[in-house]
C-alpha cells in the first residue's frame, strides 16, 4: 500500500509544480489588459465578467495548490513506517540530552543558545528521516 501512496504522490509532485501558478498569473494579467483594452465597447461587460471568472478560478487553484502542499507535508512525516518508532523515541531522547549539553566555546553552542532563546525543539521525525535519506544516498 505504501507503493502505491508513493506513486500517487509522485504523480501529485509532478502535477504541483509552479508553472500552474505561472499560468494562473500569466491568465489574470492577459484578462485585465483585454478588460481594459474593451472598455467604451460592446464587448466591456463580457470580458469584465470573464476576468472576474478568470481570477476567481486562479485564486481557486492558488487555494488547492496551497492544500496539498500542506497535505503532502503531512503525507511526508506519516510516512514513517511504523518501525521507525522506536528510532523516533530513541531521537527524543537524544534532542533531550542534547538540551542540557554544554559543548564548550563553539559554533554548535552559539547555536544551541538562539535555539534556548526561541525555545526551539527539533522534530525527532525530521531526524529520523534526514538519517534515512543520508542512509539511502
Amino acid at each position: 500500500m505504501n507503493e502505491n501512496i508513493q506513486d500517487i504522490k509522485s504523480e501529485v509532485d509532478h502535477d504541483m509544480t509552479p508553472e500552474w501558478l505561472e499560468l494562473g498569473t500569466s491568465a489574470k494579467t492577459m484578462a485585465t489588459a483585454l478588460e481594459i483594452r474593451t472598455i467604451g465597447t460592446e464587448y466591456e461587460a463580457d470580458v469584465r465578467a470573464l476576468s472576474g471568472k478568470v481570477a476567481q478560478l486562479c485564486e481557486h487553484v492558488e487555494s488547492i495548490h496551497g492544500g496539498v502542499i500542506s497535505l503532502l507535508n503531512q503525507l511526508d512525516h506519516a510516512d514513517i513506517s511504523t518501525d521507525a518508532t522506536e528510532e523516533i523515541q530513541a531521537e527524543n531522547v537524544q534532542i533531550e540530552r542534547e538540551m542540557h549539553e554544554f559543548k564548550g566555546d563553539t559554533k554548535e553552542n552559539f547555536r544551541d543558545v538562539v535555539k534556548a532563546l526561541f525555545m526551539w525543539r527539533d522534530d525527532p521525525v525530521e531526524r529520523v528521516q534526514q538519517k534515512k535519506a543520508v542512509g539511502a544516498k
